[in-house]
């Protein structure tokens, strides 16, 4: 429960975080100089909004837990952003869940730098919004 809290705080933060693979996979740094606009997890449900929208009508209702969102480094000069989120989608009329699913997304860098990961990051958004209107549409109790 403690590291789920960190986690959240994390990621509700605007620090740009990222990870050494090539040195210790599972520490966080952040970086000193670049911060996001926003913390993650507000830009990506405002990008998702823009992308996805709300149809009218719609019978489901979306939510996402962001699990990750960092740039990782595997050599010095070689970084991908990493995005992870949860997904459940659960039936407007109802309290339960319809079905669940976990996305990952991974892009490489234009840059082993911040700005390469803000690059890769906006990349990524926009195919999870792709990824997340093809399930959408696949769930035929969405669709009815």
């Amino acid at each position: 429960a403690a590291s789920r809290e960190a986690a959240r705080r994390r990621l509700a933060s605007t620090d740009m975080l990222y990870r050494l693979a090539y040195s210790d996979l599972y520490a966080l740094a952040r970086y000193g100089q670049s911060r996001w606009a926003g913390a993650p997890g507000t830009m990506l449900t405002l990008r998702l909004r823009q992308e996805i929208g709300h149809a009218p009508g719609g019978r489901c209702t979306l939510t996402l837990n962001l699990v990750e969102f960092s740039q990782v480094f595997d050599a010095p000069d070689e970084s991908r952003a990493v995005l992870q989120v949860h997904a459940a989608l659960a039936a407007a009329a109802s309290r339960g869940n319809l079905t669940q699913r976990e996305f990952r997304l991974e892009r490489p860098t234009p840059s082993a730098d911040a700005a390469g990961g803000a690059a890769a990051f906006s990349e990524l958004a926009g195919a999870l919004a792709v990824a997340l209107n093809a399930w959408i549409a696949e769930s035929a109790d969405c669709n009815k």
